[in-house]
């Protein structure tokens, strides 16, 4: 099965088989890329892909982990919850 078949499929598995040929597992699942969600007065999640780290405020919680495990599902790692004090 080709590339263009892969991408053109409904199958889940060629979607997947796809996926891995674009990005190789080692990038996906790299112990450099992490998400944060961070409890304050507001919420935040801190993303940390490819060597490049974003911060995004949210107002309400469900967004925030909504967003959260979004990132860490497309990064291949777990969400680490903190909680700033003071």
């Amino acid at each position: 099965m080709s590339m263009s078949d892969c991408l053109h499929s409904n199958d889940l598995c060629d979607v997947i088989r796809a996926s891995s040929l674009l990005v190789p597992e080692e990038i996906m699942t790299s112990p450099d890329n992490s998400v944060e969600l961070v409890r304050d007065k507001k919420w935040t999640v801190r993303v940390t892909a490819y060597g490049a780290t974003l911060t995004f405020p949210f107002e309400a919680e469900s967004y925030a982990r909504s967003y959260a495990d979004g990132q860490a599902f497309r990064l291949g790692v777990h969400v680490a919850e903190l909680k700033r004090c003071g």
